[in-house]
């Protein structure tokens, strides 16, 4: 098992979930800078300038997991999500960091895109995790329509957890 299969490119019917490159960064943050999307996130000046940057240069640094979400129509950035927290022994990975301009929330993306993530990770892991911001209820009631159930705290973060035979009729 190797991180690199966590860097393949994917892709929905509407959208292709690709490897973010270090050119992506303007149009990027042009979705990321909008307010409304870090409402109810723990970091809600994330949409500043500089703490994109950082954000950005994080998923960068990682190396492997961070990808831009893009219109298969218009080939816009419309987002960004990754795999991080890669455990081969554990045979675990979690998904997150996710984020959509919020003229698309409702349009079934986030569904579309969490399960290209998850029909993918399931190929190499037994567990996905998705450790979301106890204030952020809009990810909560996501990620649990993905069937992923409460499993654990950790600091702000609740961890919800979904597994390949929980997944498995989904699977392609």
């Amino acid at each position: 098992m190797d991180k690199a299969y966590f860097s393949q490119f994917l892709e929905t019917e509407h959208w292709q979930i690709r490897p973010a490159l270090s050119s992506d960064f303007a149009s990027l943050y042009a979705v990321g800078k909008n307010p409304v999307i870090w409402a109810q996130h723990s970091e809600k000046n994330r949409g500043d300038l500089a703490e994109f940057q950082r954000f950005f240069d994080q998923g960068m640094e990682q190396g492997w997991g961070f990808y831009v979400v893009v219109s298969q129509k218009t080939q816009e950035i419309l987002g960004s999500t990754r795999f991080y927290e890669f455990n081969p022994q554990n045979r675990s990975i979690a998904i997150g960091y996710t984020f959509f301009d919020p003229s698309l929330w409702g349009s079934g993306i986030n569904s579309a895109v969490k399960k290209a993530q998850l029909d993918h990770a399931f190929q190499q892991v037994e567990q996905v995790l998705f450790y979301v911001y106890d204030q952020n209820f809009r990810s909560q009631k996501a990620v649990a329509k993905l069937g992923a159930q409460p499993i654990g705290v950790r600091g702000d973060r609740v961890i919800f957890g979904l597994t390949r035979a929980q997944w498995s009729p989904f699977l392609p």
